[in-house]
């Protein structure tokens, strides 16, 4: 029960703003390797893996820290 919660506090708060920065790009003509519609699966993936990774843990943070300290390193 508290894993469907997460999950859809995460949809809210972070996928769908992602999608819409994604959407916004393109409508702006912003070059793209990919749709945004890829762009954002791939993005939920890598979330959902990094939230249930080992990584939190071994790197002394939090799953949302390292979602951070990730999105500071990509322009």
């Amino acid at each position: 029960m508290l894993r469907q919660y997460v999950e859809q506090c995460v949809d809210a708060v972070v996928c769908r703003r992602v999608d819409e920065l994604f959407r916004d790009g393109h409508r702006r003509g912003l070059p793209a390797v990919a749709s945004p519609e890829l762009l954002s699966e791939v993005t939920r993936c890598a979330l959902e893996r990094l939230l249930t990774s080992w990584l939190p843990r071994e790197c002394d943070g939090s799953a949302t820290g390292l979602l951070w300290a990730t999105g500071d390193t990509v322009p």
